[in-house]
C-alpha cells in the first residue's frame, strides 16, 4: 500500500529544488506588484505556504494537491501588455511548458482560490 504525504516536504528538500530552479532561471524573485501582500496573505489563510524565490514571485504549497507550484502575481491592469513578463520569466514559462509543469498567475483573490482549490459557501 502506498503511503501519501500529508504535510509539506522537509525544508532541505524544498531548498534543494528551489535553489536548482533559481540558479537555472534567475536568483532574484521578480519585483513586487501592488496586490502582492493581499494575495499572499489570502493564500496563506487558505493553507498555502509561500517561499519567495525567483524567477517568479515564489512557490506556493497547495495543501489539497500536496505540491509546491511556482506563482507569479500581476496586477489586473497589466494583463496583455508587451512587457508584462521579464525575459527570465518567459524562459521559465517555456521550460514549464516543455516539461508539462504547472505554474500559476494570480491577479485577484479568485485566482488564488481557484489554484488552491478553495470553495465558496453561500
Amino acid at each position: 500500500m502506498r503511503r501519501y504525504r500529508t504535510r509539506r516536504p522537509s525544508g532541505a528538500s524544498i531548498h534543494a529544488q528551489t535553489t536548482f530552479i533559481a540558479k537555472a532561471f534567475g536568483e532574484k524573485p521578480s519585483r513586487v506588484d501592488a496586490n502582492h501582500a493581499e494575495l499572499v496573505t489570502h493564500a496563506e489563510a487558505l493553507g498555502g505556504h509561500i517561499i519567495r524565490i525567483g524567477p517568479l514571485d515564489g512557490w506556493c504549497w497547495n495543501p489539497r494537491t500536496l505540491h509546491y507550484r511556482p506563482f507569479e502575481i500581476k496586477t489586473p491592469e497589466r494583463e496583455g501588455l508587451e512587457h508584462e513578463y521579464t525575459p527570465q520569466q518567459k524562459r521559465f514559462f517555456r521550460w514549464c511548458h516543455q516539461h508539462n509543469a504547472i505554474w500559476w498567475v494570480w491577479r485577484n483573490k479568485l485566482d488564488v482560490e481557484a489554484c488552491l482549490g478553495a470553495r465558496r459557501s453561500a
